[in-house]
């Protein structure tokens, strides 16, 4: 809905709704933006308007597998930096400070230890299951229609070898963290002691 006329209000309306919904405190409505070559100056603002709406608040970099275009990449120095400052801030900002300690590295080159297929997984909308989110065009199996044994062959026989560097999204980072005994530690608040308020955590 980029660039069409009334999707800003709109989709933060939507946001409104969704954190008005919540009937248990442990729910959450979270915004996630994507970190791009002009959007870094603008985070700080998101955060604050998904806290004034009851929302809590994630960051991605760009990744460039879905456009094949390395352009719209952040470029600017020391991200890392300026995020953990932003999330040192704000309650409402729920990105692991052990992901976002790794934004520089993924800018600059990338993050090795990929471990999609091992970790984590991308299930699509048919039941179709993929190494990761960029994989879907090629799947190891269905969910419907092979045994968890065969797509658990097939995952390790995909994640064999893994040295992709190509993303940081959420779906590796966070669950990445959890790996690493500091990450593991700063995510237990957000794990189990939420309350389901960002003006609370």
């Amino acid at each position: 809905a980029r660039g069409v006329k009334g999707a800003w209000a709109r989709a933060w309306r939507a946001v409104e709704m969704f954190s008005a919904a919540r009937v248990h405190k442990w729910q959450r409505a979270n915004v996630i933006a994507v970190l791009m070559e002009d959007n870094l100056d603008d985070i700080e603002r998101l955060i604050s308007m998904a806290r004034e709406r009851g929302a809590y608040f994630m960051v991605q970099p760009y990744g460039h597998l879905k456009t094949g275009s390395r352009a719209h990449l952040c470029r600017e120095a020391n991200v890392s930096a300026g995020l953990l400052k932003l999330r040192r801030k704000w309650n409402n900002f729920l990105s692991n400070p052990w992901y976002l300690r790794r934004f520089d590295a993924f800018l600059n080159g990338g993050v090795h230890g990929c471990r999609a297929g091992r970790a984590l997984f991308n299930i699509d909308s048919t039941g179709d299951i993929a190494r990761c989110v960029e994989s879907r065009p090629t799947p190891v199996g269905n969910l419907f229609r092979n045994h968890p044994t065969t797509i658990f062959r097939r995952l390790r026989g995909a994640s064999s070898g893994n040295t992709c560097t190509d993303c940081w999204y959420n779906c590796r980072g966070e669950v990445e963290a959890l790996y690493n005994p500091s990450g593991l530690l700063t995510s237990l608040p957000t794990l189990f002691f939420d309350t389901g308020d960002p003006e609370a955590r």
